[in-house]
């Protein structure tokens, strides 16, 4: 139970339903709604927290200043300056500019990730991404003759980590010329829809008639590991009242290859860390140089 009536979903014995993702030893990730962990969080914090902002902006044509004594970035990663990506449209590294260009450092910029299973083959911006979680509960990646190739890369096929995955179905098809299916034969319907409502929503919207239709997939970005250097607070290193947090942020818990569902795990922990230290330290400011 998170509170206020969210709460993750449970199994037949009415006990937590953790399922496993790739690089993982055990199942130990959380689900909420499905496949909708992350908006059922989010809009539980958007219900139960005030929210403070500080930011010049553009509001109407006309500049705005908003003042706030501690300020937290959230602004999100790079993914819309790739062609193939599952980011939102909003999300094109912006932040990570104006970033540049007021001298604050950025760190590990060069470490980006790609989702092996994201539907590419739609005319919309951001690509449908086929979660994790899927390959999880049985679903399998195979040729157009149903071969199951991952077993000649990795002992652990579907679940070895991203970039593994991302590599092989890349050097599988260039090598054979052959598309790259993710298929659900192991799912029934009825455990298809319930498990993965969302998924199963957009690609019937698309024309796929789950589970019983495999789904061409191709690697697309979805993550960068790099960004704002912050350090174990979320603290905007070598700046005064500045946080950054999400994928915005490199705190460097991810390594150079994040872990599948632990970003959102990052943004709950760090997210408490930032305010908890802004509530902490006073606002800094040296009033003999201020000007209003």
């Amino acid at each position: 139970m998170i509170n206020n009536g969210f709460e993750f979903d449970r199994n037949a014995e009415g006990k937590l339903a953790f399922t496993k993702e790739a690089a993982h030893s055990t199942s130990r990730i959380l689900h909420a709604d499905g496949d909708a962990t992350g908006r059922v969080i989010h809009m539980y914090l958007l219900k139960v927290y005030n929210i403070c902002y500080g930011a010049h902006l553009i509001q109407n044509g006309k500049d705005r200043t908003v003042y706030a004594h501690n300020t937290i970035i959230a602004s999100g990663g790079v993914g819309s300056i790739y062609r193939y990506h599952t980011n939102s449209t909003t999300i094109a590294g912006d932040i990570q500019g104006i970033c540049i260009e007021k001298g604050i450092a950025l760190k590990d910029m060069e470490m980006m990730q790609f989702h092996p299973t994201v539907y590419v083959e739609n005319d919309k911006a951001r690509k449908q991404l086929l979660s994790e979680a899927l390959r999880g509960e049985g679903a399998l990646i195979e040729d157009e003759d149903g071969y199951q190739f991952l077993k000649d890369y990795h002992k652990d096929k579907e679940l070895a980590p991203r970039d593994v995955v991302s590599r092989a179905i890349f050097d599988y098809s260039k090598k054979t010329g052959s598309k790259i299916y993710l298929s659900f034969q192991n799912f029934s319907k009825d455990f298809f829809k319930k498990r993965f409502p969302n998924i199963y929503k957009n690609l019937k919207e698309i024309g796929f008639e789950l589970p019983f239709e495999r789904v061409p997939i191709s690697p697309a970005f979805h993550y960068s590991m790099g960004g704002i250097d912050v350090d174990l607070n979320s603290k905007v290193k070598n700046a005064k009242n500045l946080y950054a947090v999400g994928e915005v942020a490199c705190t460097g818990v991810h390594g150079a290859n994040r872990l599948a569902s632990n970003s959102l795990l990052e943004g709950l922990v760090f997210s408490k860390l930032a305010v908890e230290h802004s509530i902490k330290e006073s606002f800094q400011i040296d009033l003999k140089n201020f000007k209003a």
